[in-house]
């Protein structure tokens, strides 16, 4: 992937031109036909295409009101219990019957007698491609994992279900009213004995299923948190936090937890090394505000919490005002505000992010790769912040004890035609400086990952997987420390200068219940919008974000031990994309791919995704039809991979031969901000960009930051606060 103009430097561009007619004609082998009626077409197919999968899949018929109204909590039970009958007279008398204010969905069942015995509303779930239903878990009389297995009494369960909410506030509830305004709705129940296979077969099926579980949280109960879940560490967490992990099905979805309880009573010395590492787990969610772990000894309960983020004043308040503004909660604009209140303690900072959580996008639906700069051109920006980023990410790792995993990584040679490659690769990994870099040979490579195949490699040993979203979270913490202030849910739609005589000259405005927030300078890394963000002080259109989603493939639990470490390929200068890969994660997971393919939306993680302003701008750009005209063969197989993973798994196979189908499911999926510039060439290195006017000269724009933005976050916001501080004379 190259560019023909390396965009290394920051610069400003003079005040745009006006874009060329739509009809302008572009020559195809054999075809002629207008920009416009090109757009119309590709809109038309996927639109077309979109329907269909509409119409194929099943949906869920679940009969009961909405729950609506600022007085409605959300309680997600996610562990199976044998319900005794104190306790199910307790939930009958206490949360049935009662106004709907309270929404207490247990997808296990475990509670299906209180249920049978008390009028409330009807639910029917049509199948889903098997037999199970929404269900994370299965009832077990081996489980005591209810207050009640203590010998509690009716009232202590009450009051230790109160003690669990206690501290919690949220849309006007709290724990003395929650008891006596409640509702419970069950969803069947299915027992082990409908099926062979394992407990964890009923979790795994709600990968398959997260469209319809969304659909009930963000339809009927109009909700798109689970105010607080309970779960037992010792039966089902570790698939459950898999599934709420950063980058897996449930978070792709941006479904938050503001509150998550952790169970495990008179844990035995066997359970205590399992729940030691599920805490561990735990740790690395993203989305979790608070952990609660309570009934184990002290050595393994834990608890932390995530500083405080704000919401911007209503409009009508007195607007904020700030030194510099960084917009965009990704981890370059957190990793920048981090570095500007290290730099310049005097200023008065703030973040901004459109979002209701840090990190929402490509910065929290990545592979997770420490990357070692193997691949990039010499000399370049991106291969100068990548080896400099690594090294300032593992020492940021062991300052702040964040986990993480030098997994290394083989980039292999599995036909003699890509070994010239592997040997000019391995030239410009020495160019870059990367640290002990080896080529070795397939016998060499079956003692690293046994079962991959291959006839040579390079082997990385520094390279490593985090949870980039964690880490984003980190230096947001780490800025709000240094007096730095951040705001979620404010989404930039405006600019305007008010002078030079004013203090704070520049305004930033959002929607018109925000108040707008003035200041002196602004940085804007908004990724997925960074071309449109630039557009709002006059910069140049080019280049273009166009969205490109990966979908990745999860190798079954079984077959994890088919890889140890990250296996890449060796890219084929005749594709735009590196191609699909094996990747570690830090939850134990290994993901398989990704494909390319163009999103429907910006921030469209699915088919279903999509918006026809983000569709038609993509496929409008005259680069966009130069890019489909020289690689339509490449971006059609990479539409039938992402349907058919039949397909995904044969390249797969190229690296681990005894890969089968039935060893994988479908997993998460990423939308990168790719810049495109009007020849159609994708712009493979950072670029930087100012403004136009006299608003200019207090912006710097971050246009492009691409893999490896994350692992060279640390480098770029340093180069970053050195820019800002020259231009801006800070």
């Amino acid at each position: 992937m190259s560019s023909n103009d390396e965009y290394m430097e920051l610069h400003e561009h003079p005040t745009p031109r006006k874009h060329r007619s739509c009809h302008h004609r572009l020559k195809f082998p054999s075809l002629q036909i207008t920009r416009k009626w090109f757009a119309i077409s590709m809109f038309t197919a996927m639109f077309l295409f979109y329907v269909f999968i509409k119409l194929e899949m099943q949906q869920l018929n679940i009969e009961f009101p909405s729950i609506t109204g600022q007085h409605s909590l959300l309680m997600l039970m996610v562990y199976g219990w044998d319900p005794m009958q104190d306790w199910t007279n307790c939930m009958s008398d206490r949360l049935l019957n009662r106004r709907k204010d309270w929404n207490w969905i247990d997808f296990d069942g475990a509670v299906k007698d209180c249920a049978d015995k008390t009028p409330v509303s009807k639910i029917k779930v049509k199948r889903f491609g098997s037999k199970e239903y929404f269900r994370f878990g299965l009832p077990s009389d081996s489980i005591q994992s209810t207050l009640l297995s203590l010998g509690a009494s009716n009232t202590v369960a009450e009051e230790k279900l109160k003690e669990s909410l206690m501290g919690l506030v949220l849309h006007g509830v709290n724990s003395s009213n929650l008891l006596i305004n409640a509702s419970f709705y069950n969803i069947g129940r299915i027992h082990q004995s409908d099926f062979q296979e394992t407990p964890v077969f009923t979790l795994k099926k709600l990968s398959h299923n997260q469209k319809e579980f969304i659909s009930l949280l963000q339809t009927k109960v109009q909700k798109s948190f689970i105010d607080n879940l309970w779960i037992n560490a010792g039966t089902f967490g570790h698939e459950f936090l898999s599934m709420m992990h950063r980058g897996g099905p449930l978070d792709n979805e941006n479904i938050e937890l503001c509150q998550v309880n952790f169970e495990m009573y008179n844990p035995n010395e066997d359970q205590m090394d399992e729940f030691a590492n599920f805490v561990m787990l735990s740790k690395t969610l993203g989305a979790v505000v608070g952990r609660r772990f309570v009934g184990a000894t002290s050595e393994a309960a834990c608890s932390c919490q995530r500083r405080e983020m704000s919401h911007a004043p209503k409009a009508g308040s007195a607007p904020l005002a700030f030194d510099v503004v960084v917009v965009g909660g990704g981890i370059v604009g957190c990793a920048t505000a981090r570095q500007l209140s290290i730099a310049k303690p005097h200023l008065k900072i703030a973040v901004v992010e459109k979002e209701e959580k840090l990190a929402p996008h490509q910065s929290g639906h990545n592979s997770g790769v420490i990357h070692a700069g193997i691949y990039y051109t010499p000399g370049s920006l991106k291969a100068k912040l990548c080896v400099e980023g690594m090294e300032l990410a593992y020492k940021y790792f062991d300052q702040r004890k964040i986990p993480y995993k030098k997994t290394g990584k083989l980039i292999v040679a599995v036909e003699q035609e890509e070994l010239p490659r592997l040997d000019n690769l391995f030239d410009r990994a020495k160019q870059n400086g990367c640290r002990d870099i080896e080529m070795i040979d397939g016998a060499k490579i079956r003692e690293i990952e046994p079962h991959c195949k291959g006839l040579r490699a390079l082997w990385s040993p520094h390279t490593g997987i985090v949870d980039w979203g964690g880490v984003t979270r980190a230096y947001a913490e780490d800025f709000q420390k240094n007096g730095g202030k951040v705001f979620i849910g404010y989404p930039l739609e405006s600019f305007s200068f008010d002078g030079s005589t004013n203090d704070f000259p520049v305004t930033i405005r959002s929607k018109p219940n925000l108040s707008p927030i003035r200041c002196k300078y602004v940085i804007t890394c908004a990724g997925l919008h960074a071309d449109r963000v630039a557009g709002l002080s006059g910069c140049s259109p080019d280049p273009k974000i166009v969205p490109f989603r990966g979908e990745y493939l999860l190798l079954k639990p079984e077959k994890r031990h088919l890889v140890k470490t990250n296996i890449y390929p060796v890219p084929d200068p005749r594709f735009p994309f590196l191609g699909v890969h094996f990747t570690p994660r830090m939850n134990g997971d290994i993901w398989l791919g990704p494909n390319a393919v163009l999103a429907y939306k910006r921030e469209g993680y699915g088919y279903l995704q999509w918006s026809p302003s983000d569709l038609y701008d993509a496929l409008s750009y005259k680069g966009m039809h130069k890019l489909i005209g020289k690689y339509f063969s490449f971006g059609m197989q990479e539409m039938y991979r992402g349907i058919f993973i039949g397909g995904q798994v044969k390249q797969l196979q190229r690296f681990i031969p005894e890969l089968q189908l039935s060893d994988v499911t479908r997993g998460p999926s990423g939308v990168r901000a790719q810049a495109m510039d009007a020849s159609g060439a994708l712009v493979d290195d950072f670029v930087f960009d100012g403004g136009v006017g006299k608003i200019g000269s207090r912006l710097l724009h971050v246009r492009n930051a691409p893999s490896p933005g994350a692992t060279s976050s640390l480098a770029i916001a340093r180069m970053i606060t050195e820019e800002a501080s020259k231009k801006f004379e800070l």
